[in-house]
């Protein structure tokens, strides 16, 4: 037995997409604002941060301050937490993206590329783990410690949401990142604030439902 009717996906796809419609130009102010942001780097988490922020309001539909305003006030409220969780997140997503492809390039055993394979999947288990934590960010008042036990355990309690998220997410940025300079336009118009509109859409439900309303 599926967990929802078919009915209940399908009227989920369309409220994704048809949200997604009316809300497109936002979007791709939003997608500006996160590049703009982040050209210093070490911005990049509090940038993200930030979107999410704004997206949930979206995902909310109740009425929000403008995009600008959302935006720029949750990147002074949460820079200094969304730096200091999200720099040790880089790192690491970094390392393990380094290490998959030096032992896949060196992969002269299977032993070598067994340890390609995990360092994908840990990649991915921390990937998913970096997504639920900026997910709650900006939603929920909770210390770093709180924030990163909460996203392991939701991670853990929803594998399915969370891999679906991880991989949707790398595969839409990764995509875009791979076709460039062709891709240029949708990177700078709609890419980055997609990837986070398809997380939020799935993820923030499970957070409101397991997190804020508790």
């Amino acid at each position: 037995m599926t967990p929802f009717p078919s009915k209940q996906r399908d009227t989920s796809l369309n409220h994704f997409i048809s949200l997604f419609i009316t809300k497109i130009l936002l979007l791709m102010t939003l997608n500006f604002l996160f590049i703009l942001t982040s050209i210093p780097l070490f911005t990049i988490p509090i940038s993200f941060s930030s979107m999410q922020k704004v997206i949930h309001g979206i995902l909310s539909e109740k009425e929000q301050p403008s995009v600008f305003k959302a935006y720029f006030t949750a990147f002074k409220t949460d820079f200094l937490k969304s730096t200091i969780l999200g720099i040790p997140f880089i790192l690491i997503l970094v390392g393990l993206g380094y290490a998959s492809y030096y032992y896949y390039m060196n992969s002269t055993s299977v032993f070598f590329l067994g340890l390609s394979v995990f360092c994908i999947l840990l990649l991915l288990l921390v990937y998913s783990v970096a997504l639920m934590a900026f997910q709650m960010i900006p939603s929920v008042d909770l210390p770093i410690k709180s924030i990163v036990k909460n996203a392991l355990i939701l991670n853990f309690s929803f594998p399915m949401v969370s891999l679906i998220c991880a991989i949707g997410s790398l595969a839409i940025v990764i995509t875009g990142l791979w076709f460039f300079p062709y891709s240029t336009p949708l990177l700078l118009l709609i890419v980055f604030s997609f990837s986070s509109y398809f997380v939020s859409f799935i993820v923030y439900p499970v957070i409101q439902k397991n997190i804020i309303k508790r």
